[in-house]
């Protein structure tokens, strides 16, 4: 079976250009997959850890594996409150309408998520450029406080961004 977050760049290797304190902060992952990120967020001091993915055996390895707080959810369908919700490789699965959903659906004080950013559009996501993904965080959640590269080395169409987001 092909598990993606066993194939990719590590949570901590990708945000490792991200100053961020997780300490005490509670977190909740869109797109979790097995997980990954919660390991790193607890073992980076989180107070606690939920992850949503829409594949229901991602969420039973990930449960499995790491015995974290994993959920199958289709993630348009929800309501998302934390202290920070992190979108890692997620965002430019969705189409706009389904993006923008998400977005108002996220009620936390702090946004973290990493997408792929150009106008290489090979047909595998719905590439958007930097302006399009801040003017959708403006409309739809709040304003973006800082964007930096990841440190994610799987993309080799686009370059791979970090969006540092707060609530208004």
């Amino acid at each position: 079976m092909y598990i993606y977050q066993d194939e990719v760049t590590l949570p901590k290797d990708k945000l490792k250009n991200l100053d961020f304190d997780w300490k005490g902060k509670s977190v909740i992952e869109l797109g979790a997959n097995i997980g990954k990120l919660g390991v790193y967020v607890l073992e980076q001091g989180a107070k606690n850890y939920k992850g949503y993915d829409i594949d229901s055996s991602m969420v039973q390895i990930g449960i499995e594996r790491y015995s974290l707080d994993l959920e199958q959810m289709d993630i348009t369908k929800g309501e998302f409150e934390a202290d920070v919700v992190v979108a890692m490789a997620l965002f430019h699965h969705l189409k706009e309408k389904d993006l923008i959903k998400v977005m108002e659906s996220i009620h936390s004080k702090e946004l973290v998520f990493e997408v792929p950013v150009g106008s290489n559009d090979v047909g595998l996501y719905n590439t958007r450029t930097l302006e399009k993904y801040t003017e959708l965080i403006e409309k739809c959640y709040g304003e973006v406080v800082e964007v930096i590269e990841s440190g994610a080395t799987n993309d080799p169409y686009n370059k791979r961004t970090i969006f540092y987001c707060k609530k208004k």
